[in-house]
Parts: structure tokens; C-alpha cells; sequence
């Protein structure tokens, strides 16, 4: 047994991990974003991980903080969170899961309570709306994952958004097609059929083109909500999903 799995079978960390790789591998872009056996094994070794279901169909990990922690936003304003806060790192499962492990791990009881999560998870954005939690800041890692942290109570903003981030958050073009542009090339470089019919390999490029082409669009469009939350609405700035 490895020294990093803290004396755990690693079917039981494989199991208890598998709720993360489940509800969030779809939105982890890098190698270090997912929640992995070795994060099991330390959280629970620490009594900082909850379970739901056997074998668990949800999971949580959090800590309390020791000293007070600092976190910068996508604008790169820097907000604290107070020393004793209870800080949810990780959560995954229905929504009705992470309702109930939320509830459990202090908001029926008035603990102040911050909860992290991908922005771009439907579950966990109806868990923290349906708990009434207040959005506080986003931060983009390095990895590109857009997270989201949210707190039983209502926080100030450390300092206004600068107006230098207007550009960079403004939606260019809600309409791109970056699978129209690159299959007009790939036509007009191979003598394509003009109704894009091919298979093969070039078939896998045109499908990978696709996915990137609603990727960016997503990822302008939530851009364009951050902006409305920075700089309020802007006429003609439109943030539909696709």
C-alpha cells in the first residue's frame, strides 16, 4: 500500500472519487483539476470528506480555516475569507445530493459557509440557488475551469471592477462559427463536396471542430454575464447561451 493513501484500500478511494470524475471531468481542461484518490485519501484521513451512498453517489471536501484565506477573482481583486469560515473546495452529485450535504455541513445551523464550484455545473449552480447562497467572485485557473465561490452571507466587493477589463469581458460575436469558417478552408483546399459530406478522419476533425466552436461561444457568453455582474448592463451586449 502506498504512503499516500493514509492506510485506505484504493477500491474504497477509487469509489469515493468516482462522484467527482463522474459530475466534473467534462469541465477540467487541465491535469491538475480534477479530485483524484490522493485528495480522498487526505480529506478523509482529516475527517474533511462527506459521502452520501454506499457506494457514494455524492461527496464533498472542505476544511475549516486556521488562518484567514486569500483568494483572487478573474478581475484580480483579492478577497478574504475570515479565519474559523468553513471553505467547500469540492462538491459533486444531483442537486438534491449537494442540497443535502450543504445543509449538513452548516447552513441550517447559520455557520458562515463558502462553496466553490464549476460555473459551468448545472447541478451545483441549482444546489446553491436553490439554498438561497450568494454569488461573491469567479476565478479562472490555470487550467481554464471557470470556478464560482459562493456564501451563506452576503459579501462587499474588496474594490469596484477596473474599466480596463470591459474589453476583455465584452461578448465579440454570439453568432461565430468556427466550424463554418474552418470547413470553408478544408472545402476549398480539398475540393470538399459543397454539402461538407466526408468521412474518415477528415469527419473527425469537422466533429472536434464543432465541439470547439460551442465551447467558445459558451465561454464568450459567460464572459458577457461577468461583465453585466462587474459593469452593469451595456446596451447591445448579449449573453445567450447557445
Amino acid at each position: 500500500m502506498s504512503e499516500w493513501q493514509r492506510g485506505f484500500p484504493l477500491d474504497q478511494l477509487k469509489k469515493q472519487a468516482q462522484p467527482f470524475r463522474q459530475w466534473h471531468a467534462e469541465h477540467v481542461h487541465g491535469a491538475f483539476g480534477l479530485v483524484k484518490e490522493r485528495e480522498i485519501a487526505a480529506a478523509r484521513a482529516e475527517g474533511r470528506l462527506v459521502c452520501v451512498g454506499d457506494p457514494p453517489s455524492a461527496a464533498s471536501i472542505w476544511r475549516d480555516l486556521k488562518a484567514a484565506g486569500r483568494h483572487k477573482d478573474f478581475s484580480g481583486r483579492e478577497w478574504r475569507i475570515p479565519k474559523g469560515d468553513r471553505f467547500v473546495s469540492a462538491i459533486a452529485g444531483v442537486p438534491e445530493e449537494q442540497v443535502r450535504m450543504l445543509r449538513w455541513l452548516g447552513v441550517d445551523a447559520g455557520h458562515r459557509l463558502w462553496v466553490e464550484i464549476f460555473e459551468e455545473s448545472y447541478p451545483s449552480k441549482k444546489a446553491v440557488e436553490a439554498l438561497g447562497l450568494h454569488y461573491c467572485f469567479t476565478k479562472v485557473m490555470a487550467g481554464s475551469e471557470v470556478k464560482g465561490v459562493y456564501s451563506t452571507h452576503r459579501q462587499q466587493a474588496p474594490e469596484a471592477a477596473q474599466p480596463g477589463d470591459e474589453i476583455a469581458l465584452s461578448c465579440i460575436d454570439p453568432e461565430y462559427r468556427l466550424f463554418d469558417i474552418s470547413l470553408r478552408y478544408r472545402r476549398r483546399a480539398r475540393r470538399l463536396p459543397e454539402d461538407g459530406r466526408v468521412g474518415g478522419p477528415l469527419l473527425v476533425l469537422q466533429q472536434a471542430a464543432q465541439l470547439v466552436s460551442v465551447r467558445s461561444r459558451r465561454l464568450r457568453c459567460f464572459r458577457s454575464r461577468l461583465h453585466h455582474q462587474a459593469f452593469g448592463d451595456v446596451e447591445g451586449l448579449e449573453g445567450r447561451e447557445p
